[in-house]
């Protein structure tokens, strides 16, 4: 099969866009995108440091997809479309016929199409970049726009991901082992918050390491009640069990939401959260210092030297 064909019979979308004019088989995608203001976001997805050779392809392209529609999520932004960039040792119709799959299940759910992309022979890796627009007059929402006096919410649990990958084989984990090869990134959460919240960012290396990230970038600190963090039962119980609150909440690939907003506006963000069935839950709130504070009972619990994933140190 040659790259011409193999194009047009996996990555051909069968689905329409008002914003793209030209996609997949021209030198470049051609898009009119409406005055509003855009977010693009990058990210790669690579054997050995993302997921594993074994890894169902169905799962990986679901999560390549939606590892990028999560940073949308955090910006409060709409997805319109993608871009896809795929290299592979070999052509495997199977293996290519199931990536196809999961990228396209997920990008039917959130209505956007594949703008264009490139194939490569190489080892097994994925790039893929999403545009999305961010309509109406709110301001996106950035991790530098905290304020001292915000409450903290975070979506969902977290750790579920972590505790997955730490015992492939256990029983009883099949959520966790859900939430860590299809996440759900919390798209519209994100899009319905714009105009509520201050700040948020994405939850990909551990809740503690980027709600950290949020703050630097904030200039501010903060005050965490590790108690009300919230974990789905399997966490809680690892948790209960070993005393070690770091090692599944430092695990990253939550794609959940941190975020902050202020107290007169943590109801409606509450009632966003039930309409759309997410879990809302605060965790602490924002002050004008510089340091993330941690406590349990109101007892301080010292920070570890390392919050959560890192690339270039985790192993």
């Amino acid at each position: 099969m040659d790259e011409d064909t193999l194009i047009q019979r996996y990555f051909s979308f069968d689905a329409d866009s008002p914003a793209l004019i030209r996609g997949p088989g021209d030198d470049a995608a051609l898009l009119t995108l409406p005055p509003e203001d855009c977010a693009i976001s990058t990210d790669l997805f690579l054997q050995g440091a993302h997921f594993d050779p074994g890894d169902d392809p169905v799962d990986l392209g679901h999560k390549a997809l939606a590892v990028n529609l999560s940073d949308l999520a955090a910006m409060g932004a709409t997805p319109v479309c993608f871009t896809l960039g795929l290299a592979m040792p070999r052509i495997d119709e199977d293996w290519i016929a199931g990536f196809s799959e999961g990228v396209k299940g997920l990008a039917r759910e959130h209505g956007i199409v594949l703008a264009g992309g490139d194939l490569s022979r190489g080892e097994l890796g994925v790039c893929i970049t999403v545009i999305g627009t961010l309509e109406g007059e709110a301001p996106a929402l950035r991790r530098d726009a905290a304020v001292a006096g915000d409450r903290i919410g975070v979506t969902g649990t977290v750790g579920d991901a972590a505790l997955a990958r730490l015992y492939p084989g256990r029983a009883g984990l099949e959520d966790c082992r859900k939430r860590l090869y299809r996440p759900q990134p919390r798209v519209e959460f994100g899009r319905r918050i714009r105009g509520h919240a201050h700040a948020a960012m994405d939850i990909s290396d551990g809740v503690l390491k980027d709600l950290g990230r949020l703050l630097k970038a904030s200039g501010k600190g903060a005050s965490v009640e590790l108690a009300d963090i919230p974990l789905s039962e399997p966490v809680a119980e690892e948790r209960a069990k070993t005393g070690d609150w770091f090692t599944v909440l430092g695990g990253g690939e939550d794609y959940e939401l941190v975020f902050t907003v202020p107290e007169s506006e943590w109801e409606a963000i509450q009632e966003i959260g039930r309409q759309l069935g997410v879990p809302v839950s605060g965790i602490g709130t924002v002050d004008a210092g510089s340091e993330l504070n941690l406590t349990q009972g109101n007892e301080p619990v010292p920070l570890p030297s390392q919050l959560g994933y890192d690339h270039f140190k985790s192993t």
